[in-house]
């Protein structure tokens, strides 16, 4: 978003010109007016929100500072996110279950498989998406939420993707954790996330400085001598978002997402992963199954060079999709050239 990246450039040379001034004379009260823009976008007050650099580093926090005996998470989560589970857990010496799905595009046995783990599981921690990557499948939220709290289990949601895609009500849900990207949806500069804390927790950032003792906004608002610079531009971004309209570009963007799936799906003679719910959609890739799980295919790659389009190309039970995300400066004629693109890639016969 234009206003975002100049408001980056502005807070930039600001603070070189003056790095010890700004530092110490003017960046904590900007600081804090970034967090409190954005509580009305997460559904909640800028009391229960920290920033943090990305989705990992808040979930990383998160674990580095729960005491438990097990973790879970599903089989289907995001790759990167069972490593740093895996990895955490082996040097605190904390055991880390999948729990196994056959069908993740079904809520009803999303749910059912959790119910199921922790009726005999002694985990303490659930780490689950609100809507998963790369496949964009929206996952029943409030019922997950509802099944860890039944059991007095914690539960840590990756929403890398969710903040701008879908309206947000945190104070409404009440996980323990949320952890979302502002960069991707907010379209703010990278390096700018939220992780919202439940008052009844406390989480340690993994860089622990001066506010050591002093609450979870001291510990998180100050992490060493960093760039700040994007963090600042929460606040244009937010004051832009209101300006547009956030349940307007909200619902534009979901119309013109499931129009562009079913229309991608009948010229390909495909189907869909899902039915739409935001603004992704996940559309099968005409022609043989295949096993290469790599996101970043041939497919993908041809699509770059040969047309100047880049959308992700992953699998699920052998079968290529790809991952269309539609924005505000997105139109229909996007979609005519994917479709066009995809159309002329495996030979396939187009009306328009």
């Amino acid at each position: 978003m234009l206003p975002a990246m100049e408001s980056l450039h502005g807070w930039t040379d600001m603070i070189e010109l003056q790095p010890v001034w700004f530092y110490y004379k003017t960046l904590y009260p900007y600081l804090v007016r970034s967090l409190h823009s954005m509580g009305p976008l997460m559904g909640t007050t800028a009391s229960n929100l920290v920033w943090i650099p990305n989705v990992e580093y808040g979930i990383q926090s998160v674990l580095q500072s729960i005491q438990a005996k097990r973790w879970a998470t599903f089989k289907f989560a995001y790759g990167a996110v069972i490593s740093a589970m895996e990895h955490i857990g082996r040097l605190r010496h904390i055991s880390v279950d999948l729990i196994d799905v056959d069908d993740f595009t079904d809520p009803k046995q999303v749910v059912q498989a959790l119910e199921d783990y922790l009726a005999s599981s002694d985990c303490s921690l659930v780490v689950f998406e609100h809507i998963t990557s790369p496949s964009a499948v929206l996952l029943p939220l409030q019922d997950l939420i509802r099944v860890c709290h039944a059991k007095g289990v914690q539960c840590l949601v990756d929403a890398a993707h969710a903040i701008g895609q879908l309206e947000l009500h945190l104070d409404e849900w009440q996980p323990d954790y949320y952890v979302t990207n502002c960069h991707k949806w907010l379209c703010t500069p990278r390096g700018t996330a939220l992780m919202y804390v439940n008052p009844k927790r406390q989480v340690h950032p993994l860089v622990m400085s001066w506010g050591y003792k002093h609450g979870l906004q001291a510990e998180f608002i100050w992490q060493g001598t960093n760039n700040y610079c994007p963090l600042l531009t929460l606040y244009i971004a937010a004051e832009a978002w209101k300006w547009l309209g956030v349940k307007n570009v909200i619902q534009r963007n979901q119309e013109l997402s499931k129009w562009a799936g079913h229309y991608l799906a009948d010229l390909w003679g495909t189907k869909l992963l899902v039915e739409p719910f935001g603004t992704t959609v996940s559309i099968q890739v005409p022609g043989q199954d295949c096993q290469d799980n790599c996101s970043f295919s041939d497919l993908h790659d041809q699509l770059l060079k040969d047309y100047q389009i880049e959308v992700p190309v992953f699998v699920v039970n052998g079968i290529r999709y790809l991952r269309v995300s539609l924005h505000m400066y997105n139109t229909k004629e996007d979609v005519y050239a994917l479709g066009s693109a995809v159309c002329k890639i495996f030979k396939i016969t187009q009306d328009r």
